[in-house]
């Protein structure tokens, strides 16, 4: 091999490995992007992998569950204020008498 074939196989190697880091990474990026925006039926993508791409997808899906039940913790706080208040109110109403018009 002359030098500048040795050359061109290390740039190809080199693009090809840049391709196999950067594409994945962008991928994962625009998830984070998405669940940031609470949109959760996302699929992190590399969670196959074994290698730090997958450890990377392994943190994301942590942090896609714990969006999951943030969004659930508020829905449930929103519900029982809802009821609170009903009950507040119906409370008032019997105090009142007003329930006997």
């Amino acid at each position: 091999f002359s030098a500048l074939g040795v050359l061109a196989v290390v740039a190809i190697i080199g693009i090809l490995s840049s391709r196999a880091i950067a594409r994945p990474i962008a991928r994962m990026t625009a998830t984070m992007g998405d669940l940031a925006k609470e949109k959760y039926d996302v699929e992190i993508p590399g969670a196959n992998r074994t290698d730090e791409i997958g450890q990377m997808a392994s943190a994301v899906e942590v942090f896609k569950k714990n969006g999951l039940e943030a969004k659930r913790l508020r829905e449930e706080r929103v519900l029982v204020e809802k009821r609170a208040g009903n009950t507040g109110r119906q409370l008032r109403i019997y105090k009142t008498g007003a329930h006997k018009n």
